[in-house]
């Protein structure tokens, strides 16, 4: 009875896990999307403000997306602004994008090993239980501790997402790099604070929609189980 308690136990941190491997394969998995970009520069009309075409957009932000997969070594590139061709990016933005790729390539180690560890108590538990459908139940309990977690930090970025973004910056960026001047920054003006804010919105979005799959067939599994008991 002891062991299982344990197991349980071990599996609802599994679960809580694999709530932040879903979380930041969200975040890859739009924050990498080229097409997210083009969409919210065409909203908020980012041409006006930077004096770039859409098609140059698109090339400086497909720049910035392949150096912070570590599948390009500089984000050096030059293109018309108001007409007349300069590099798109400064000293201080291309000093900021290096944190930046930095956190990127961490977070991805960091989900792959949360990935790794989640499937060792998993794997002992079927070992143990002999069954998935024994594990449900604790699975189910971690993914709603994540769930509520995550609720309250999108609930908080929902209602003041600027409080939250200065938070983010200030928790994971140990200097000011990020602090850009709209006035001499194209970086900062073509990805705006809305664009963020929409950008964060549906990495959350994703996020729910695969943690609350998963905790469906947790929870489908669970009760037939309890019906065959």
């Amino acid at each position: 009875m002891k062991a299982k308690r344990i197991s349980a136990l071990f599996l609802a941190l599994a679960a809580v896990c694999l709530t932040a491997v879903f979380v930041l394969s969200a975040v890859f998995f739009v924050a990498y999307d080229l097409d997210f970009y083009t969409g919210q520069y065409k909203t908020l009309n980012v041409m006006a403000d930077t004096g770039m075409k859409l098609e140059d957009l698109e090339d400086a932000t497909e720049v910035l997306l392949l150096y912070c997969k570590g599948e390009r070594a500089d984000i050096v590139i030059e293109r018309p602004v108001d007409g007349q061709v300069r590099p798109v990016f400064n000293e201080r933005e291309t000093a900021h994008m290096v944190d930046v790729r930095v956190l990127a390539l961490g977070a991805e180690r960091v989900r792959d090993v949360l990935a790794v560890t989640a499937l060792v108590p998993i794997l002992l538990g079927l070992v143990m239980r002999r069954s998935f459908r024994a594990l449900a139940l604790p699975l189910l309990c971690g993914f709603l501790i994540g769930l509520l977690v995550l609720g309250a930090l999108g609930a908080i970025a929902a209602t003041n997402f600027d409080w939250f973004w200065t938070k983010f910056h200030h928790v994971f960026f140990t200097n000011d790099l990020w602090l850009l001047d709209p006035f001499t920054s194209l970086m900062i003006n073509m990805l705006p604070q809305e664009l963020f804010s929409a950008l964060v919105m549906r990495i959350l979005f994703t996020f729910a929609l695969v943690q609350g799959g998963t905790m469906l067939l947790c929870l489908l599994l669970g009760r037939r189980r309890r019906k065959q008991a």
